[in-house]
């Protein structure tokens, strides 16, 4: 083989590795790519246009006007159909580098939450959360569509809608960043499936309608491996019985390290969607 023939192999190893890296940044982003931005939800369906970006460890995302001009197209719809919710889920991972307890991904749908309401979008129609993704060493690297964008029904009786942040914020103290939790009694495999397990159950059904690829990651901590991937099983079941498909869900037990058995979520299973 030339030298020639070497350098052009060479080159095309180099451009697959860059476009394999750029994937992995980009996360699960509203259009899935970092090619461009677009959401469709019933009549809704934007141009695909320039993505949004934050840099590596920011909170301030950087828009194209041909994007501003689809945010607004998503804040008429969502004043035009008040039984449409949007809810913002913020992207970040642990290996960015945070400034005390700044939480990347509530920051970053925060960001995007006051553009679309300054753009026209009604108080309460849209919710934000955070969503830690895999700890992957990528540098100083730009981030597209890091926010995603998922459309639900908006239901009277407060169990999604305006008031989906309260809910999915916080659970017993731990925010979004640590995933939605849900506390077992210690040494119970057994847990009550309340209205908030039911909330989070409504919004992954509308990100997997949106995502078909995605997943629900079910992973349970307690002081014992079995016992904690007993109780992951049992949630993934309550997901399976609402029409969940397998490849959608992924569960493991792992053992919890770092709260005392005395913490009401010592024992505890959390729910995030990748």
């Amino acid at each position: 083989m030339n030298n020639t023939a070497k350098l052009i192999i060479s080159a095309i190893a180099i451009l697959a590795m860059t476009a394999i890296l750029s994937f992995i940044v980009c996360g699960a982003g509203a259009a899935g790519s970092s090619s461009y931005f677009s959401v469709v939800d019933g009549e809704l369906k934007t141009n695909q246009v320039a993505p949004f970006s934050f840099a590596f460890s920011g909170t301030k995302p950087t828009v194209a006007k041909e994007t501003q001009a689809e945010f607004k197209k998503v804040a008429v719809y969502l004043k035009n159909n008040e039984d449409r919710a949007l809810s913002l889920v913020g992207n970040y991972y642990v290996s960015e580098n945070t400034k005390g307890d700044i939480d990347l991904g509530m920051s970053r749908a925060e960001s995007i939450q006051s553009r679309l309401e300054k753009l026209g979008a009604p108080d309460g129609s849209v919710t934000i959360s955070s969503r830690r993704l895999n700890n992957i060493e990528i540098g100083d690297k730009t981030l597209y569509n890091a926010v995603d964008f998922v459309f639900s029904e908006k239901k009277t009786d407060g169990m999604s809608g305006g008031d989906s942040s309260d809910s999915f914020s916080e659970s017993g103290g731990s925010s979004m960043m640590s995933g939605f939790s849900i506390p077992f009694e210690k040494g119970q495999t057994e847990f009550d499936s309340d209205g908030k397990l039911s909330e989070f159950i409504e919004i992954a059904k509308s990100y997997i309608e949106g995502n078909p690829s995605g997943k629900i990651n079910i992973t349970g901590f307690s002081s014992s491996e079995s016992e904690a991937v007993t109780m992951a099983r049992r949630v993934r079941r309550v997901f399976r019985s609402n029409g969940f498909e397998r490849k959608n869900l992924g569960f493991s037990g792992e053992i919890e390290s770092e709260l005392s058995e005395d913490d009401p979520l010592h024992s505890r299973v959390v729910l995030e969607m990748e």
